[in-house]
């Protein structure tokens, strides 16, 4: 689940209408589920690809990638949001919905991307910013979550402890736009 929202986060940070752009640099994506009693469970993933190939930017992450630092809940969240037949989670930003910000500029945004887990896509809302720290590279960091039973997933449960269905996702990127 948290690997899910990691995946989306990071797919939507990284989006461009009017170059193509290419990770460069550190990239990491977080989600985060939580559960009773302040619970907190934190997933990371630095596993991303880029496509702006075509008329939408894309970014996939394997969902195997993300790690909790235990073993055993890493297990457990593969096992219910079925790794093993849906191994990625990938946000695609509609061109149209992305602006790039200027040398020194910053572009704070509130949209929609569409984020494919566990095999169903959604449009889910999404806020970025991005600046622009040089001629040819972008810092961006996404913000969005999901609620997993919107993807046909049971919140995993473990010796009656169940997490909650929200996952909060932050990703951060570097991207360079140059040709």
């Amino acid at each position: 689940m948290k690997r899910i929202g990691f995946l989306a986060a990071f797919l939507l940070v990284a989006s461009s209408a009017q170059a193509d752009l290419k990770l460069d640099g550190d990239t990491t994506a977080e989600a985060t589920a939580r559960g009773p009693a302040g619970l907190s469970i934190i997933a990371k993933s630095s596993n991303v690809s880029v496509d702006d190939t075509g008329p939408d930017i894309s970014f996939t992450i394997p969902i195997d990638s993300f790690k909790t630092g235990i073993g055993l809940r890493d297990e457990h969240m593969r096992r219910a949001v079925e790794s093993d037949k849906f191994s990625d989670v990938k946000l695609v930003l509609h061109d149209a919905d992305v602006k790039l910000p200027g040398i020194d500029d910053t572009n704070s945004v509130d949209t929609y991307g569409d984020l494919t887990f566990h095999g169903v896509t959604k449009r889910i809302p999404v806020h970025y910013e991005s600046v622009g720290d040089c001629e040819s590279h972008i810092g961006a960091k996404v913000k969005f979550w999901i609620d997993v039973r919107d993807f046909s997933v049971v919140p995993p449960s473990y010796l009656g402890i169940s997490v909650k269905p929200r996952v909060d996702v932050v990703a951060q990127v570097r991207l360079s736009n140059s040709p």
